[in-house]
C-alpha cells in the first residue's frame, strides 16, 4: 500500500471540523504491525488499535518535559503547504510482529501513555521512509525514523 493522508485529517486542512492542529498539538509517530489494513477513511487511533507496536512523540515540552510532557510539540513546521520534523528515535521496540509502516496521529485525550482512544486523530499513514520497512520482529532494538530530506519532508499538501 502507498502512503497517504487519512481522509477526516484532509478535510481538517481543507477546513473541516476535524482539524488537526500540526504545530499546536503533541503530535506522535507508532510503529504499526501487519496485523493494521490501512485505509484512508480509519480516523482515530482506535482504527490501528492492537497493531500498534509502539510510539513516540515529537519532543514536548509545554508541560513536563520529553515525550511525557504534554501540549505542544516542539520542532515541528509547515513551509509552503510542507510539514516537516526532526528524525524521530523510538527507543527500545521489541514485537514479535513485522513492522510495515508508521501512522503519525494528534494525542487528543488525556491519557499520555495510551493513544488509542477514540479523540487520538489520524494523520497520515507512511510506508516508505529511510529506515526501511518491513523490520521483522525488532528485539529491543532503537528504531529510528528519518524523514525525506526533499521536497516532500514528512507530507506534502
Amino acid at each position: 500500500m502507498a502512503s497517504f493522508l487519512y481522509n477526516k485529517a484532509k478535510e481538517g486542512f481543507l477546513g473541516g471540523t476535524n482539524e488537526a492542529d500540526l504545530l499546536g498539538d503533541k503530535i506522535g509517530v507508532a510503529l504499526v504491525g501487519n496485523g493494521y489494513v490501512a485505509a484512508a477513511s480509519h480516523s482515530t487511533m482506535t482504527n490501528v488499535g492492537t497493531s500498534i507496536v509502539k510510539t513516540a512523540y515529537f519532543t514536548t515540552a509545554v508541560t513536563g518535559t520529553g515525550t511525557n510532557g504534554t501540549g505542544a510539540s516542539l520542532g515541528l513546521t509547515i513551509t509552503d503547504g510542507i510539514f516537516d520534523g526532526p528524525d524521530i528515535t523510538i527507543q527500545s521496540v521489541t514485537s514479535t510482529q513485522t513492522i510495515n509502516a508508521i501512522v503519525i496521529f494528534e494525542q487528543n485525550d488525556t491519557n499520555q501513555t495510551t493513544p488509542t482512544h477514540t479523540a487520538s486523530k489520524l494523520i497520515a499513514y507512511i510506508d516508505n521512509v529511510s529506515s526501511g520497512f518491513p523490520i521483522n520482529s525488532p528485539s529491543g532494538a532503537n528504531i529510528t525514523v528519518s524523514w525525506d530530506s526533499g521536497t516532500y519532508k514528512i507530507f506534502s499538501l
